[in-house]
């Protein structure tokens, strides 16, 4: 009999993977000026890695109602026509970013402006909707040059202010004096007051909270070829390092899919794998009537295996066949396990993070499901 004990090593000392950035956004621990500036361009990053997590709402003129939209190029491209036209301006451009699990990480106000200039302000919240960033960023162009000036300020979770930032540079990041420019950046002293939350800010923005909660969770990731779909917070791929590494043990993979979240984090760095092999050679050599024993002595080895490299298990019931779940650590990196067979498959689930690892072990295996 084949056998199969998946152990995949990663190492989260430096960085969990080259691979893209994850779509989640950890939780503040630290509430100092330093760690919340971290966290704010962690946010920023995210914003330019994966801009579908940004949703767009116009406020108009006319009885200053607040509309969601597609996306500006195709709003721009309509609006002399079906808006402004009709005595319909646009008089604000609001972006909603919102993480993997729905929650609103980021909202940005922009003022419809016209001319070479523009302002954003922008309020960052933790995972409860508390503001811990306050930026206004100012957009404006010279003759020859474009200026940047954006001032911060960062927040206690009670909204008392820990520090400011307050910058000035050129498009190739240098810093400039502003005193040399203060004529054409006299905009960004429009008066505006910040909120201490996320519920305090749509409430003046005039969004809607039900047409914010597009929960990302809700949306499985379906893989035809290999059978299964599954809800998780980063997108899954094809493993082909690893796929590669069992064609030369002869194994045959029906699939094989990993992702990381926050790899650039190694307290709350997260690494999914999802694997799937053909047991179909095994089946072929029984009759029907012995699959329900081959199967009992597949996970017996199984186990036998795990306990013989001091790794704890238990057997459970899932997905209506015995499984066997497992703990271990993957080079100090917690990790929990899944492998069950069915269909003449062998099936492996697996999560290895620092933090909050059952929850997100059991989101990930209670999710997965069959096509």
């Amino acid at each position: 009999m084949r056998f199969i004990l998946l152990i995949i090593i990663f190492s989260l000392s430096n960085k969990l993977s080259e691979a893209q950035i994850s779509n989640q956004i950890p939780d503040i621990t630290v509430w100092d000026g330093a760690a919340l500036q971290k966290q704010r361009l962690l946010i920023s990053k995210y914003v330019e890695q994966d801009p579908g997590k940004t949703t767009v709402y116009v406020k108009f003129s006319k009885n200053s109602t607040v509309q969601k939209i597609e996306s500006l190029e195709t709003f721009w491209g309509n609006y002399e026509s079906e808006f402004k036209d009709d005595g319909n301006y646009a008089e604000s451009i609001y972006k909603v970013i919102t993480d993997n699990v729905g929650k609103v990480v980021a909202i940005f106000e922009i003022p419809v402006r016209g001319g070479d200039s523009e302002i954003s302000f922008e309020h960052y919240f933790d995972q409860n909707g508390n503001t811990f960033c306050f930026r206004i960023e100012a957009d404006a162009y010279t003759a020859d040059d474009h200026l940047v000036e954006t001032i911060s300020e960062y927040y206690t979770k009670e909204f008392k202010r820990i520090t400011n930032e307050h910058k000035l540079v050129n498009g190739k990041g240098q810093t400039l004096d502003r005193s040399k420019y203060a004529s054409i950046l006299e905009f960004i002293n429009i008066p505006y007051k910040p909120v201490s939350n996320f519920q305090l800010l749509i409430k003046r923005l005039g969004i809607n909270k039900e047409n914010l909660i597009t929960n990302a969770s809700d949306n499985y990731q379906i893989f035809r070829n290999a059978g299964f779909k599954v809800k998780c917070p980063c997108t899954l791929k094809v493993n082909s390092t690893f796929i590669q590494m069992m064609k030369g043990q002869n194994k045959s993979v029906i699939g094989a899919y990993i992702c990381p979240e926050n790899e650039d984090n190694p307290e709350y760095g997260v690494i999914n794998n999802i694997n799937i092999y053909d047991e179909g050679d095994s089946y072929a050599k029984i009759s029907p009537s012995s699959y329900a024993y081959f199967e009992k002595k597949y996970l017996e080895e199984y186990a036998s295996q795990l306990g013989a490299n001091g790794i704890t298990y238990k057997y459970s019931i899932y997905k209506g066949v015995t499984a066997l779940e497992y703990s271990f650590d993957q080079m100090g990196l917690p990790t929990k396990a899944i492998m069950f067979l069915k269909n003449k498959k062998s099936y492996l689930i697996q999560v290895g993070t620092r933090y909050n690892l059952t929850s997100k072990f059991n989101s990930l295996k209670s999710s997965f499901d069959f096509l």
